[in-house]
Parts: C-alpha cells; sequence; structure tokens
C-alpha cells in the first residue's frame, strides 16, 4: 500500500490482558492491509504481538491480544485504515496510570505524536487484575480511574474521546493470592461505564482463561476483540 499511516487510531491502555498474553498459533493470523501499529514512533503492519511488552520465552509471553479483531472489524466495516498504539503494561496496577507517572506521560506523549499523522478515535482499556488483592486499591478504584480519564482527555485536548473498557475474569486462579476483589472491580467498572461521558464497558468476565488462571487464552482474546468493537460502534452511533 502506498499509505504512510492510517487515518484512525485507537490507544491501547491498561495491563497484561490488554497487552495480550494469548498463545500465538491458537488462533488464525490476523492479515489485513488496513491494519497498522505503532513501533518506535513510526506506523507499520500490524502484526501480533502487538503491545510487546513481555519476553517471548516465559509464561507470560506476549502474544494474542483483543486489539487485532478490533482493528480487523474496524477496517472491514467502515473501510477506513485502523493503527493501534500500543502502551499497556503487565502487572501495572491503576495507581502506576496516574497523571504524572511514567505510564501515564508516555501514553499522553505516545497519542499527541500520533495525533500529528492521524485521527485518534478512542481508547481501549483493561485493567483491574493487580488491584484486587488490597482493599485500600480497589476501593480508589473508582477515583483514580475518573481522574486517569478526565486529566488524559484534558492532556491530549480530547475531552469526550471514547472509551471502551472491560471487566477482568470472575475466575482468577487462587495462585495469585485469592484474588476475590475481582468481584469489586467488576462492580466499579460497571459503575463507572454508567458515570464517565463517551464509555461503554464489555462483559467478558466469563470468558475462559488460559491454565495459568489469571490470563485471558487466544479465543477469548478474539471475542472480547469482537465485543470491544461493537461497544465502540454502538457509542459512536447511537
Amino acid at each position: 500500500m502506498d499509505l504512510q499511516f492510517p487515518k484512525h487510531s485507537f490507544l491501547l491502555m491498561g495491563q497484561s490482558n490488554m497487552a495480550g498474553r494469548g498463545n500465538l498459533g491458537d488462533v488464525e493470523k490476523i492479515d489485513n492491509d488496513l491494519c497498522f501499529m505503532y513501533r518506535m514512533m513510526h506506523w507499520i503492519k500490524m502484526e501480533e504481538p502487538i503491545n510487546f511488552d513481555s519476553f517471548l520465552d516465559d509464561e507470560f509471553a506476549s502474544g494474542v491480544g483483543l486489539s487485532a479483531s478490533f482493528a480487523d472489524r474496524y477496517a472491514k466495516t467502515y473501510n477506513e485504515s485502523i493503527g493501534l498504539i500500543p502502551c499497556a503494561k503487565g502487572g501495572a496496577k491503576l495507581a502506576w496510570w496516574m497523571p504524572g507517572t511514567p505510564l501515564f506521560e508516555q501514553a499522553v506523549l505516545f497519542a499527541k505524536t500520533a495525533m500529528k499523522e492521524t485521527e485518534l478515535k478512542g481508547i481501549l482499556w483493561h485493567q483491574g487484575e493487580s488491584d484486587c488483592r488490597l482493599q485500600e486499591d480497589f476501593d480508589a478504584y473508582s477515583e483514580r480511574f475518573v481522574t486517569i480519564m478526565t486529566e488524559f482527555r484534558r492532556s491530549i485536548g480530547r475531552p469526550d474521546l471514547p472509551v471502551v473498557i472491560g471487566e477482568i475474569s470472575n475466575h482468577i486462579s487462587d495462585r495469585w493470592g485469592r484474588l476475590k476483589g475481582y468481584q469489586s472491580i467488576n462492580q466499579t467498572l460497571r459503575e463507572l461505564a454508567d458515570k464517565i461521558p463517551n464509555c461503554r464497558l464489555v462483559a467478558c468476565g466469563e470468558f475462559p482463561l488460559k491454565p495459568d488462571g489469571i490470563h485471558f487464552n487466544a479465543q477469548s482474546l478474539r471475542k472480547m476483540g469482537d465485543l470491544y468493537f461493537e461497544a465502540y460502534q454502538a457509542l459512536t452511533e447511537k
């Protein structure tokens, strides 16, 4: 193609289930010439792993994520080129995303830089597993999330930028320290989707996980990408 950059773009924010930990090879590869990803502040054709934030030789390798099927559906539905801007970080608590932190400032930088070449259409967010252990974390989740989204939108000059968020799993393994806070996090996410303007929730808490007991498997992530797209479509075409 002679395109140097995509017409539309989306930020990927959150932790490992947004970055993608699905096993490469467990699902069919997505090959779409209209789909791009941001790598070293340059646009290249989309290929998983998109959000490469983990070594390839360990249990939690970067791999299949929900953003690929989201982008594929978007491109096919609107016949427009789409770019994905990976900013998610495995293990990141919500506090790591607060204004002034490296993750927040990097996302602002990437967004502003990409917006010189492409129209930023929204944020895809998935996070919460690392905030399930401590009462103080899931009690503070709502206030922190509102602060992050409000300040992020203000920082890039897009106060109504659409945001799609997804539930964390209802079946997190006891291996992870009996993370029973997932019930509180998911309830808070549902409330946030109603509280924050231009925000929509994807109900994916019952989707199957990998044997590691915390990451959605590749098949689940493909379905989640479709649901994220449908949530975005409903949000923007209402």
